[in-house]
């Protein structure tokens, strides 16, 4: 009698090396039979939905009434989630650009730093202009001379600076004091600047899940349309299931756009140095066109008021005070004046005595040679590098208005051109499907609607691109108001590129 154990092992069988049961071999050979059984273009089980069971339209000649037949077609497509014109803000305060950029300077911690450390430049310049203090003391000679107490009294030494060189030292520390200034404009330029790319970013997105919605509405509407064209026998099964494929790759790009808007929102109110505000009510125009500018008219403006150029001007300036007064220090050396008022107690007549002492340093070994040649070599440094700066920003303001002026040239050929034909397109499609099925399949309709769609996405870009080469090119040009940048869309003015003018000689 053969025992449990050894049945077991009768139904076992080596397959490929392996013992496995003959169930499991069968079901191997069941699965290989049906792989081989498959249609040539079968989906592959393994992709999601394969399962899915194929559609059976009840036909028109059934005897059924049309309205059974229709709710039977309606309940084959599943209806597209419902997509609204959005959620209107708490806020309903109007915020422009101008609104957000005056609470971010108020509530920016940079440019309170730049404040301060402006302040903190001015106490220098104002130290720097300040004649050294007297020293005062007491003095006493020949204190026991005869047993006596010698001379007693007070003695004063006071430093005498000559030459200009206190009022050289009080220029050179205003340059410094003039380059803070201009610190703290760069701070508001660069807080203005992440302010509006926040801002235009917040726009675009907004903007993109407005059309994203009307998108998705109107591929629901194509699709209601098509399973009416079912239902009247002149539409195949399929074609309503494509274009609810359509509809929920928008709504996909509905649920993206809102995501994108609300970390756009999160990216302004930090930019406005306040990351807990609540969402406000932010306008402004994203569709409109951007000026065409005058690539000359840009460059005089930048080489004249950058902030960049004017900090090197005025550090060539300071080197070059800071010259004059090492030169100037060997030979109109400072004095240092003593004056003693002393009572004679060494013998009558006991009379008040004065003693005067003047002295200057000889310009014998050192001639102050190093300082000389190293405030002369730094000069020339600071020359170059305002040289320098110039090409840096002409190259940058090239590179940059390039870019503004393609992005600009694309949102406008999208939005008057590209968008509008494409439209038109594909209402004649679509009114040609209508009247004629031979001439016009559903596949142009379905290409028609794509394009139709990925145009629309390519605006939206597009819009993203101009804005933020708009920014950068105004962010470059420090324009602290945007409407300054529709000035140099004319005519190139006859503006002389800025020369560092030396200070007056005072040798």
């Amino acid at each position: 009698m053969k025992t449990a154990k050894s049945d077991s092992l009768n139904k076992q069988k080596t397959v490929a090396g392996k013992i496995v049961r003959v169930s499991a071999v069968k079901t191997l050979q069941e699965d290989a039979d049906r792989r081989v059984e498959r249609p040539l273009f079968d989906i592959p089980s393994e992709i999601p939905g394969s399962d899915a069971l194929p559609l059976h339209v009840p036909s028109s000649d059934s005897k059924e009434s049309d309205e059974i037949r229709s709710s039977k077609i309606e309940k084959l497509y599943r209806p597209l989630s419902t997509v609204g014109p959005g959620e209107p803000t708490s806020n309903q305060t109007e915020w422009t650009i101008a609104a957000l950029q005056a609470y971010a300077f108020d509530h920016s911690p940079t440019i309170q730093q730049a404040e301060a450390q402006m302040e903190a430049a001015r106490g220098t310049m104002i130290q720097a202009g300040l004649h050294p203090n007297p020293l005062v003391g007491y003095e006493a000679d020949t204190v026991r001379t005869l047993a006596t107490k010698g001379y007693q009294g007070v003695q004063i030494t006071t430093p005498i600076v000559t030459g200009g060189k206190l009022g050289l030292q009080q220029s050179a520390a205003a340059m410094a004091y003039e380059n803070a200034c201009l610190a703290v404009r760069k701070s508001r330029a660069d807080i203005a600047t992440q302010v509006r790319d926040a801002y235009f970013d917040f726009l675009v997105s907004q903007e993109r899940l407005r059309l994203q919605r009307a998108l998705a509405r109107f591929t629901d509407n194509i699709y209601r349309a098509q399973i009416e064209q079912v239902k009247g026998g002149q539409a195949a099964a399929y074609e309503p299931l494509q274009l609810r494929v359509f509809g929920s790759q928008a709504r996909n790009a509905v649920a993206a756009a809102e995501n994108a808007q609300r970390a756009a929102w999160r990216r302004l109110s930090a930019s406005l140095g306040d990351p807990n505000l609540e969402p406000l009510h932010v306008v402004g125009e994203v569709d409109r066109a951007v000026p065409e500018l005058n690539f000359d008219s840009a460059r005089n403006y930048l080489l004249e008021t950058h902030t960049d150029l004017l900090s090197a001007r005025n550090s060539i300036t300071q080197s070059r005070y800071l010259a004059q007064l090492e030169y100037i220090r060997p030979r109109r050396p400072d004095l240092q004046v003593y004056t003693a008022v002393q009572h004679d107690y060494t013998g009558a007549p006991f009379n008040t005595t004065y003693n005067v002492q003047v002295n200057v340093p000889l310009a014998i070994f050192d001639r102050n040679q190093g300082n000389i040649l190293q405030t002369q070599a730094l000069m020339v440094a600071s020359d170059r590098a305002f040289t320098d700066g110039q090409n840096n920003l002409t190259r940058q303001l090239a590179e940059t208005f390039s870019r503004y002026q393609t992005a600009r040239r694309h949102a406008a050929s999208y939005r008057d051109e590209i968008l509008p034909d494409q439209v038109r397109v594909y209402r004649g499609v679509y009114a040609r499907y209508q009247q004629d099925r031979q001439a016009v399949n559903f596949g142009d309709i379905v290409v028609a609607q794509q394009t139709l769609g990925s145009a629309v996405s390519t605006y939206t870009d597009a819009l993203g691109d101009q804005w933020q080469a708009y920014v950068d090119l105004a962010g470059l040009l420090q324009l602290e108001d945007l409407n300054q940048l529709e000035q140099l869309a004319g005519v190139p003015t006859n503006t002389e590129p800025i020369v560092p003018q030396a200070p007056a000689s005072d040798d």
